[in-house]
């Protein structure tokens, strides 16, 4: 018996499936697995069998082991794009009450804010956002997707207040992760100069946080490019910020193990951006700061 489904498996392996009847033989092979379950809803969708494909979905829900819950998630994501797609707004409510109801309700209001952007429908979208952090203050992800969905769709002042409401939200432990977060979203969506802001800001509470700076650091190498800043006319200018932050990191007292951390970081920034006598400014700074140990 064992030859006989290894000898399916390989056949089915070397040649993709064709039918509903190449199919049902995979998922008799592999009943928890979501790609499989996909696979065949797609299968019916080409066809243009919305409901076969509904259908489907529905055997997978009640295939799948409750332990797996990842595949399950899966399967309710197809579901809700289903509805989304080819249902109505009243199926399309059906689904996600169900899913609410079964799995992680922030993850699941979550992937639908997702569907909806991707259709283009903003008020949909920033009414399931809304859900989000009514539901789920406490979490910081909802507060910075939500910031971020703003930020994408040119609302920054919305983005912005929203980073002030999570803070009264959010505990404590929280903040600096929300506050770095839509920082860095202020440098890939926004202004690099309000993220800028956002990072002095913090970092003058916590001058210490060598993970802190790193991101800054981080931030400042990419907005050049992410904005378009590195033009042939600007010359090696387009760097000034960024090397100013290495200069400054590197001229404050941080154990000897961050201070190597900053110098590396800065020499692989010099040699991947700079010059040889970039390069040199940098090899010769990490020397004063050995020598400096010694005196």
């Amino acid at each position: 018996m064992q030859k006989i489904t290894q000898d399916i498996t390989a056949d089915l392996s070397e040649q993709a499936p064709k039918t509903a009847t190449d199919f049902e033989r995979l998922i008799v092979g592999s009943p928890n697995s979501s790609f499989v379950w996909l696979q065949f809803m797609a299968y019916y969708l080409s066809q243009s069998e919305v409901e076969q494909a509904r259908a489907v979905a529905e055997r997978a829900l009640k295939s799948i082991s409750p332990r797996e819950e990842q595949e399950k998630m899966n399967v309710w994501v197809a579901l809700l794009n289903l509805e989304h797609r080819f249902g109505t707004k009243d199926t399309l409510e059906a689904v996600l009450k169900r899913a609410v109801q079964f799995m992680n309700p922030k993850h699941v209001y979550l992937q639908m804010a997702k569907i909806h952007e991707r259709g283009d429908q903003f008020s949909e979208a920033e009414s399931m956002h809304k859900t989000a952090v009514s539901k789920f203050p406490g979490s910081c992800k909802v507060w910075v997707l939500f910031g971020l969905f703003y930020l994408k769709n040119d609302k920054a002042v919305e983005s912005r207040d929203l980073l002030a409401r999570a803070l009264k939200s959010l505990p404590k432990r929280k903040h600096i992760k929300a506050i770095t977060q839509f920082g860095q979203m202020e440098f890939k969506h926004g202004e690099p100069e309000r993220g800028r802001t956002i990072f002095e800001g913090v970092l003058g509470t916590y001058p210490k946080r060598v993970d802190l700076w790193s991101v800054y650091l981080d931030m400042e190498i990419k907005a050049v490019s992410i904005h378009g800043l590195e033009e042939p006319d600007m010359g090696d200018g387009c760097w000034d910020a960024t090397r100013k932050l290495f200069a400054r990191v590197t001229s404050m007292k941080h154990s000897s193990k961050k201070m190597k951390f900053f110098f590396k970081k800065w020499l692989a920034f010099e040699k991947a951006h700079g010059s040889d006598e970039t390069v040199e400014h940098v090899k010769q700074k990490a020397l004063e700061y050995v020598n400096s140990l010694s005196s």
